[in-house]
């Protein structure tokens, strides 16, 4: 089994893992941070910690302890250590720095003053579109920055990065995706679109010539030794790293620890079907070589083996959950007594 760990909200990205995968998967689904952390009874698996980005600091300190914990039990395989993952600015700093990418990225409350232009600005701890078009200097950006304030984006939770993308068409632009799973990589698609900030893609803007060299690109793993480094880079053992081509150059942009796995979509050219296809039947392959099979032990979570930072935060997340234990138990006396005077009122 293959246990995806995520917060609460964003359970849906793996939903597509099931029998209508459209090949042979290992038994997959998904367990909370807070089920975790509420240290009920839960078997052995493989555990993958997902939405890293997405998990505030007292969370990020006890999920480090959990993993250790987890990873100490026979029968157990955990992928994505919270203590080592480089989220968003991190990772980018660290790829610049290391020669993988060439464009560099600055936290929006740290007065930015980018050495190239064009920027723009976006949510660090997010996967949604930017913030703003692209900023051609730094009068731009200290106009954006001080609206984005007044429309209430706290500046410490937004990134200003430098432009790094090149149209392979007037006007059209592509989005690679990869995946590492495990010890492997996985170029699973490209999209097009008419904007340099491609999300989904839009279809039609290609022909069948291109989907022939996707389809060469996607069967022979293209990139892998360039991603494999920046994966490593990035601690990240299970994730999607998004990224474009600068002069046949790979640039990332991000990795997702918790990318959304869609269903299998039509499509009007056979070739992308076919492409399509075989990306979906390798990466069933590389979550079968990471799967767990069946054991006796079970995890807990043992509080007293807790440091004394995760501690606090141990606390602080049980009380949270108490708390609103607490209301929804106060909301539903509620409206059990309004159903019961409802009656009462009918009756009258």
């Amino acid at each position: 089994m293959i246990r995806f760990v995520v917060t609460a909200a964003h359970r849906y990205t793996v939903d597509a893992l099931d029998a209508d995968f459209g090949a042979p998967l290992p038994a997959c689904d998904t367990v909370s941070y807070e089920a975790l952390f509420a240290g009920r009874d839960h078997p052995a698996a493989t555990y993958i910690f997902c939405d890293i980005e997405r998990l505030a600091s007292r969370e990020l300190a006890l999920a480090a302890q959990v993993f250790r914990q987890m990873r100490a039990l026979p029968g157990f395989r955990v992928l994505n250590d919270p203590a080592r993952v480089r989220t968003r600015y991190g990772l980018l700093r660290a790829l610049r720095a290391a020669g993988l990418n060439d464009f560099d990225v600055h936290p929006a409350d740290g007065c930015p003053r980018p050495s190239r232009f064009p920027v723009f600005v976006r949510i660090a701890a997010t996967h949604e579109p930017a913030l703003t078009g692209l900023l051609p200097d730094q009068a731009a950006l200290d106009e954006a920055l001080e609206r984005l304030q007044v429309e209430g984006h706290p500046l410490a939770r937004l990134l200003v990065i430098e432009y790094a993308a090149e149209p392979v068409a007037p006007g059209l632009f592509r989005r690679w995706g990869a995946y590492r799973i495990g010890g492997r990589i996985h170029l699973d698609h490209v999209v097009t679109e008419d904007t340099w900030n491609v999300k989904w893609g839009r279809p039609g803007l290609v022909g069948d010539e291109t989907y022939r060299a996707d389809d060469a690109d996607i069967r022979s793993n293209r990139f892998e030794d360039h991603l494999t480094r920046v994966f490593d880079l990035a601690g990240i053992d299970y994730g999607r790293a998004d990224f474009g081509l600068v002069g046949d150059r790979p640039q990332i942009y991000e990795i997702n620890t918790n990318p959304t796995i869609g269903r299998l979509a039509e499509h009007p050219s056979a070739i992308r079907m076919a492409t399509m296809r075989f990306a979906r039947e390798r990466l069933a392959e590389n979550l079968v070589a990471i799967d767990s099979p069946p054991a006796p032990a079970r995890f807990s979570l043992d509080p007293a083996a807790l440091p004394a930072n995760a501690v606090v935060a141990y606390d602080e997340i049980n009380a949270l959950r108490d708390h609103q234990r607490g209301m929804g138990e106060q909301r539903g006396r509620a409206a059990s007594v309004m159903s019961m005077l409802a009656g009462w009122l009918k009756r009258d």
